[in-house]
C-alpha cells in the first residue's frame, strides 16, 4: 500500500531494506538531524545507529536546547527592537509628509499586530521550507511533508 502511494520510497522502511541508502550520511542529513534534535521536533526519519552516536545526541540536546532557547530569546528581542524602531521611523516620516505632529511619546509606540502577524507567518513558512527541503534530500517526494511541517511549526 505504501509503495502504491509513493511514500515507501525514501522512507525509514525503504532505507532499512536498501543498505546503501541506509548508510548515507551527508551534510543535508546531518543538518536535518541536528535541527530536528535541538528544536525538539524529532521526526524520527533519521536516527543514530551506534551507542556513541546516541550518547552524543543526548549530550548535544542537553546543551543545544537551552542554548537555542537563549539565542532565540535574544534574537527575538533584537528583532523586536529593530522592527519597532523602523516602524517609528516610518511613522514619523509619514506624519511629516502629511504635515501632522506626532502626539504620542516615542516610548509608547509599539509595533502593531497587522505588521507582526505577517512577519511571524513569513518566519513559519521559511522554517517549513527549510525542513521540507532537507527532508526532500532524504528521498521524500516534493509536497508530502510541507503541510506536516507547517502544522508543526505553527503549533510550536
Amino acid at each position: 500500500m505504501l509503495e502504491a502511494e509513493g511514500r515507501f520510497h525514501g522512507s525509514v522502511w525503504h532505507k532499512a531494506e536498501n543498505l546503501d541508502m541506509h548508510l548515507m550520511w551527508y551534510y543535508s542529513s546531518a543538518t536535518f538531524y541536528a535541527m530536528t534534535l535541538f528544536t525538539t521536533i524529532g521526526y524520527g526519519t533519521i536516527v543514530c545507529q551506534t551507542f556513541w552516536g546516541r550518547a552524543l545526541s543526548v549530550v548535544y540536546a542537553c546543551v543545544g536546547i537551552p542554548l537555542m532557547l537563549v539565542v532565540l530569546g535574544d534574537l527575538g528581542e533584537w528583532f523586536q527592537k529593530i522592527l519597532t524602531k523602523s516602524y517609528i521611523y516610518c511613522l514619523i516620516r509619514w506624519r511629516n509628509f502629511r504635515k501632522k505632529q506626532l502626539t504620542t511619546s516615542l516610548d509608547e509606540i509599539f509595533l502593531p499586530m497587522w505588521i507582526a502577524l505577517p512577519l511571524v507567518l513569513i518566519y513559519i513558512v521559511s522554517c517549513t521550507f527549510v525542513i521540507h527541503w532537507f527532508d526532500h534530500n532524504e528521498g521524500n517526494k516534493p509536497g508530502i511533508n510541507f503541510p506536516d511541517a507547517f502544522y508543526l511549526h505553527s503549533s510550536v
